[in-house]
């Protein structure tokens, strides 16, 4: 392909027809295609296309459904005698959904439970298996080029063109069309005279599920359900391309889109609609076209590296401005050797500590805090709340470290290498945590760990660290300053506690905390229509969450002083008293058990939240009752 244009790349990638001779011959060429409709009407639109290994397992769905006396799923129309003469002039095989699945609701519920079971099963292990799948939503639209709404951005009485959403790998399986967005950054180089450009190309992470180790637009990424094009691209051009949300949505505009239908070595059917992005550095900015792409024209006067991509979620690699490399974080997630390196010691550090901790006698109860340094025996410098210009950010713990003058009072110019000494004898988190933590945060910022300084406000970038569904703040949608606690979710998660202590005390559990971040980011996604909770801010999300059950010990009385007025209680000191300090191992086992007791579907109904705090336990009655 050393010649090829934009274009005749993707002529390569379209290289499926239906009932027509394909431009790329492939073995499967000889399958009949049968189309998939959303209902049995003869008015019902097409929805996507079954190869016949998918019709052979819908057909022993349908047995498996008779045997367990529950509805069945499918409509067969494969003999001529049972053709439906369709109003768009189609006559020949077809399948649908039964009429009973006549609401978006109750189709999604059908196709989780049928693909995570497939997902268990193994029946398509090399599309939907543990190791393909992706744990996203995707949209299925009645006309797939049309509107792209969702039941969370109207009125229920609204008729949509959402018809259902389905797990992002089983597409493939029902060749039901997906959507993404590109974006390429590039300048023109001009020195010699001649104009060129130079593009920046990521390399693909070697552990990404498809296409590893390939070259790639600069961002790009798939659509998920309810979430509007250009907010997956401002998204995707953070959580891969560590640049900002501002500079996106301040320089960015369409220009252009692609279709095409591919279709896998293996035969598996992507029909695939992508919306294409572009930023041009300075001098003039254009890009290739298509239906809705995107351009972000660069004034001269603007700094170009605020558009140079870093790696930050691992997806990328690195990234290339023709012959100029820009290597990626070494904490981002391992692609190139470094990082491998940086991880690799990491972890082993982080196992080291972790043993250590379970043949050393822990920290004896009021001597957690380390001797010589601030709240020996529970005495912490004095609270003094912000005053107006200092900076405070999302998170309550580096709130509080200020306000008791444990890092500069003001929340400016702070060090990173002193945030992990002081996060290490403040809340006895473990070294390995206090090194990975801060050095994470400066690549984000795009700083160096070991000389830069940073204001807490700074920590508020959209997708950074902070991220929708928060327990003490609203989403970024609906309060930008994310210093602000919104009282009522602090009160509901203190009032939803249902364990209590030795001494008869109330403390949060476990599963209390999988219920309340259930309940947050149901309401989050039901009210926010920008809203956006990838997995990798979900694990975020629960670890910053799971922080309250150890460095806090679940106790509702500190919570309530630590959480609502951002200050230690008298003779306060750490809940975890492992010798050296909590660890990733131990802090991403809970992790786990939390994320796995979280399911948004027990609140599906309820509505976004109200100014009032919940009464007690009615967080725990709405899921008993859901249940």
């Amino acid at each position: 392909m050393e010649n090829l244009s934009f274009l005749d790349i993707v002529n390569v990638c379209d290289n499926t027809r239906v009932h027509r001779p394909s431009p790329v011959p492939s073995t499967y060429d000889s399958e009949l295609l049968v189309p998939l409709y959303l209902s049995e009407s003869p008015d019902s639109p097409v929805i996507g296309l079954l190869r016949p290994v998918i019709i052979e397992q819908l057909t022993l769905e349908n047995r498996r459904s008779r045997e367990l006396g529950i509805q069945e799923l499918w409509a067969f129309n494969l003999d001529a005698v049972n053709y439906i003469h369709r109003n768009n002039k189609a006559a020949g095989p077809s399948v649908s959904f039964r009429d009973w699945l006549n609401t978006h609701v109750i189709r999604t519920a059908a196709m989780k439970e049928l693909c995570e079971r497939w997902r268990d099963n193994l029946s398509f292990e090399d599309v939907c298996g543990p190791k393909k799948w992706r744990d996203e939503m995707y949209p299925v639209y009645v006309d797939p080029l049309g509107v792209h709404d969702h039941p969370n951005q109207g009125s229920a009485s609204e008729v949509l063109n959402f018809a259902f959403e389905m797990e992002r790998s089983a597409c493939a399986l029902f060749g039901v069309i997906t959507y993404g967005v590109h974006m390429t950054i590039y300048e023109e180089d001009g020195a010699d005279g001649e104009n060129r450009l130079k593009a920046w190309v990521p390399t693909r992470s070697r552990t990404k599920q498809t296409f590893p180790g390939l070259l790639d637009n600069t961002v790009a990424g798939g659509i998920p359900s309810g979430m509007p094009v250009f907010e997956s691209m401002v998204k995707e051009c953070m959580e891969e391309a560590s640049i900002a949300d501002h500079i996106v949505r301040k320089y960015a505009r369409a220009v252009g889109s692609i279709s095409y239908f591919y279709r896998t070595s293996k035969g598996w059917l992507q029909p695939e609609v992508e919306y294409v992005f572009t930023t041009k550095l300075p001098e003039q900015r254009q890009l290739m076209t298509s239906r809705y792409v995107y351009d972000i024209q660069i004034p001269p006067e603007v700094d170009s590296k605020i558009f140079e991509p870093r790696p930050l979620d691992g997806e990328v690699e690195l990234f290339e401005l023709t012959n100029t490399k820009v290597k990626p974080s070494p904490l981002s997630l391992p692609t190139t050797m470094s990082k491998y390196i940086t991880l690799f010691t990491v972890a082993v550090w982080d196992i080291g500590l972790t043993l250590a901790n379970l043949v050393t006698p822990k920290r004896k109860v009021g001597k957690v805090t380390p001797a010589g340094h601030p709240g020996e025996d529970g005495k912490w410098p004095e609270f003094i709340a912000p005053k107006e210009g200092d900076s405070r950010c999302c998170c309550p713990g580096l709130n509080v470290m200020a306000n008791h003058g444990l890092i500069p009072r003001d929340g400016k110019n702070i060090s990173f290498k002193e945030l992990s000494h002081t996060l290490n004898t403040t809340f006895n988190f473990g070294p390995s945590f206090c090194f990975f933590v801060p050095n994470f945060a400066a690549k984000m910022l795009k700083k160096k760990y070991s000389s830069d300084r940073f204001d807490l406000a700074e920590m508020d970038l959209h997708n950074g660290i902070e991220h929708d569904a928060s327990l003490f703040r609203r989403d970024v949608h609906f309060e930008t300053k994310q210093s602000t606690i919104h009282v009522p979710f602090v009160k509901e998660l203190l009032e939803s506690a249902t364990g209590k202590d030795a001494d008869g005390n109330p403390i949060f559990t476990q599963a209390d905390l999988s219920l309340i971040l259930s309940k947050r980011r149901a309401e989050a996604r039901a009210e926010n229509p920008e809203f956006t909770l990838d997995k990798f801010h979900k694990l975020v999300g629960t670890a910053n969450s799971s922080t309250l059950l150890t460095i806090f010990g679940g106790r509702i009385k500190d919570l309530e002083t630590i959480l609502l007025e951002e200050r230690l209680p008298e003779g306060w000191e750490s809940r975890t008293r492992e010798s050296k300090g909590l660890t990733f191992i131990t802090l991403n086992t809970l992790v786990a058990k939390v994320e796995k007791g979280i399911d948004e579907s027990k609140f599906a109904a309820v509505v976004a939240p109200t100014e009032e705090p919940a009464s007690p336990s009615s967080v725990h009655k709405v899921a008993e009752e859901a249940s």
